[in-house]
């Protein structure tokens, strides 16, 4: 396929592709990043000779799934900031006070393990539930090392708590 070819492609199908991922996902901002990510890999792959025999429907099952991978990935970080946010919100506790006090205890070393840069952006998404775009443009950072700092996180949290009895 040549760049004039895909271009066509892409003006034809985008619009079909976006609107498939924005109603399975319900998020344009996330419906957006799908789909471009879906043309990047058609793209590489016709550039490197694989180029699929039938070009929209490989885009259109290609968007579903990478789709259904950034819903997958969206329930594991709120599993996640829940924990988060349990360490910096006064919840009231139906267990033992004490059971209470060393999970949060807990949960607090845990976040103490990142760097401070690492927490900053974790409270910013989590605890003042900023997108990604408005914290990289605070803290003058790209968009990527949000999400970078958030899975590191998200990998330090999910380590610490896997045999914890939460």
């Amino acid at each position: 396929m040549t760049s004039k070819e895909f271009e066509t492609f892409f003006r034809e199908n985008y619009v079909r592709a976006l609107r498939h991922a924005a109603a399975v996902l319900h998020d344009e901002e996330g419906a957006r990043d799908v789909v471009a990510d879906a043309f990047e890999r058609i793209y590489t792959l016709c550039s490197s000779g694989r180029c699929p025999d039938n070009h929209a429907a490989y885009l259109m099952t290609t968007v579903h799934h990478l789709s259904v991978d950034y819903l997958r990935q969206k329930n594991r970080q709120t599993a996640y900031a829940k924990l988060f946010l349990a360490a910096h919100i006064d919840l009231s506790v139906s267990e033992n006070p004490l059971e209470h006090e060393r999970k949060m205890a807990s949960i607090m070393e845990a976040v103490n393990l990142l760097t401070p840069r690492t927490q900053q952006v974790l409270k910013a998404c989590y605890v003042e539930r900023k997108k990604y775009k408005e914290v990289a443009e605070e803290l003058n950072i790209s968009k990527s090392a949000v999400k970078k700092h958030i899975m590191n996180a998200l990998k330090t949290l999910r380590e610490k708590f896997r045999n914890d009895d939460f």
